[in-house]
């Protein structure tokens, strides 16, 4: 009886390791400056250095007024853009 109340207690107490894949989202952000005008910032994570292969598009109306580039451990896309109308 001992015994099967010994492995009962160690079964109940196991706990298996688990395993998940690291996330690494990316982050978009749109923040209206002026009526029709906005600042857009996208970031995608860097993975060995290099950047994951998602990318932001626009549509063919919105016209791209500027932009930047910047990267410290995640690689950063900024852009002034006006809207249609």
């Amino acid at each position: 009886m001992k015994i099967a109340i010994n492995l009962l207690i160690a079964m109940l107490t196991y706990v298996p390791s688990v395993r998940a894949h690291e996330s690494r989202p990316a982050y978009l952000e749109i923040n209206e400056t002026a009526p029709g005008r906005y600042h857009v910032l996208w970031w995608t994570p860097l993975l060995l250095g290099m950047r994951l292969p998602v990318s932001l598009k626009f549509p063919d109306e919105v016209r791209v007024a500027g932009s930047w580039i910047g990267a410290i451990g995640l690689f950063m896309l900024g852009w002034f853009v006006r809207g249609a109308g």
